[in-house]
């Protein structure tokens, strides 16, 4: 897509033939990446008329997938303002966040992110609150500056139905967003059907890349090897027809005609009239073992081209992993998903402080994110105990590991012990008064 210096306010056209080429193409491409995802995958094998289908489909791009977005937001992130979690900021944020279904909302986002490259959130404020609106990206186009890709001019939304198609600019202007709603019929020009002003320095769309992709404004997609899973199904199905056609040992005769082979009423046995005759089975000689030993690195390296794990190769040893060993396993995909977490984190707070602007609140929050790996809580425990021992580790940071509030457990631990305390002394005095 070009950069756009100015928007061509007496050309309405112009811009969707900017758009058309670019447009396609990635629609094309997030079309593709959905199909993947949901199983819709090219048969490997041609099936004649007649013919059984051997074809297999295993879909590991929707499992890397979901992986990525479980590890992403397997668990809200918390939004903090402040050192005062209860002000009524950080309440009014709970309970936006709460209203917009932030579980599923997020988990939306991430999927559109990780299988459409890029995440486009619309604000649309109400009475009460601020909805967020996940846009779908093949709705939309964006122009930038033509010297800064950063710096953008117009969002263009369109999509159609029937025979009509609708369009919303929203176009930088010096005052802030000039926000265009257009229409136009089926071989007809756009006509304006409504304009407004939204008067602040940032536009009602919040956008942000799922992957970083310096060359481009929209980022890359987490599926980038399809073509691994179009192997892989290649693989299992060859392999499916072998077995279905090889697997059953055949019964060959030498020495004798079909003519002398005579049923008898014995369990269907056979009887050759012919002492010179043998009858033996034939059977494959082979276990397909290349052809499974083949099957599982092409499962590995799409797993590995897409920086995700296949616990099932270490089912195994799920047992005996340490919380290091695991941590080794998903360390590639620690390391994206922390890159993740940087753009999805500044979208979110995006998200958060513009909506409270819209109330009338200016404030921005802290996005803390949880461990997404499952620890071993022994082990855990049993590294605070060396570290203490060894003087090197303090009680309150110790609680600070282990997700406790320091203050609020001492005052429960000394209010324990007092009451401790009393009990002991109304057992001895008893005891004492012989009772």
């Amino acid at each position: 897509m070009p950069g756009l210096a100015e928007y061509p306010l007496n050309d309405l056209d112009q811009l969707t033939r900017l758009a058309t080429d670019e447009l396609v193409t990635r629609r094309k491409a997030i079309d593709s990446a959905w199909s993947y995802y949901e199983g819709n995958h090219r048969k490997q094998l041609k099936v004649k008329r007649g013919q059984t289908d051997d074809n297999v489909i295993l879909n590991v791009t929707r499992k890397a997938i979901a992986q990525a977005v479980s590890l992403l937001f397997g668990e809200l992130p918390t939004f903090e303002i402040g050192d005062n979690k209860q002000s009524p900021e950080d309440e009014w944020l709970a309970e936006f966040w709460k209203a917009n279904d932030a579980e599923i909302l997020l988990h939306n986002m991430a999927l559109q992110g990780a299988l459409g490259g890029h995440v486009f959130i619309k604000l649309v404020p109400s009475e009460t609150s601020v909805r967020v609106l996940l846009l779908n990206p093949r709705q939309v186009t964006v122009f930038w500056q033509p010297d800064d890709m950063q710096t953008v001019n117009v969002y263009m939304i369109g999509y159609q139905l029937g025979d009509t198609e609708y369009r919303q600019d929203i176009v930088r202007t010096d005052g802030g967003w000039l926000v265009r709603d257009l229409v136009r019929e089926r071989g007809r020009s756009w006509e304006i059907k409504q304009e407004l002003m939204w008067g602040f320095p940032w536009a009602p769309i919040v956008d942000w890349q799922n992957l970083p992709d310096p060359e481009d404004y929209y980022g890359d997609p987490d599926l980038v090897r399809p073509e691994l899973n179009d192997a892989l199904n290649f693989v299992a199905s060859n392999t499916m027809r072998i077995i279905k056609y090889h697997a059953h040992p055949k019964t060959i005769g030498t020495g004798m005609q079909s003519k002398d082979v005579q049923p008898t009423s014995v369990d269907g046995f056979w009887s050759v009239p012919n002492p010179e005759a043998k009858i033996s089975n034939l059977e494959m000689q082979s276990d397909l073992s290349s052809s499974m030993a083949f099957l599982q690195l092409l499962q590995q390296w799409f797993f590995a081209e897409h920086r995700a794990v296949d616990m099932a190769s270490f089912a195994a040893d799920l047992g005996n992993l340490t919380n290091f060993g695991l941590r080794t396993i998903y360390k590639d995909a620690l390391d994206k998903l922390k890159t993740k977490r940087a753009l999805y984190g500044k979208g979110l707070a995006d998200i958060s402080e513009r909506a409270m602007a819209l109330k009338g609140m200016a404030a921005r929050p802290t996005i803390t994110w949880n461990d997404p790996l499952p620890f071993n809580d022994a082990e855990e425990i049993a590294g605070i105990q060396t570290e203490m021992g060894l003087g090197i580790l303090s009680k309150e940071t110790a609680a600070s590991l282990r997700g406790r509030d320091w203050e609020l457990e001492q005052e429960r631990i000394a209010e324990e012990t007092a009451a401790n305390d009393n009990i002991g002394s109304r057992l001895l005095a008893a005891f004492e008064k012989g009772q």
